[in-house]
């Protein structure tokens, strides 16, 4: 399974079928609103990054997180 890290607040690693899992790993699942946890999010990342980023769609978040070097798949480790 891919490995990917989360450099936003602290450098996290996770595993996930797809990059998109980083949503849950961030805690996505565990919100009322999903467009409320978006765009909650990428104020905490602007200010974080002093970047914007989009909260539209999870796939425009997702997007921008890499865009940013915010989070990046790791290469296997074998």
């Amino acid at each position: 399974m891919p490995r990917y890290r989360l450099s936003y607040g602290r450098k996290r690693t996770f595993e996930s079928d797809d990059i998109m899992g980083v949503l849950d790993f961030m805690g996505i699942s565990k919100s009322d609103s999903e467009t409320k946890w978006l765009k909650d999010n990428a104020m905490d990342i602007c200010n974080y990054a002093y970047k914007p980023i989009r909260f539209g769609t999870k796939e425009e978040f997702v997007e921008d997180l890499v865009k940013m070097n915010l989070l990046e798949e790791l290469a296997n480790e074998t």
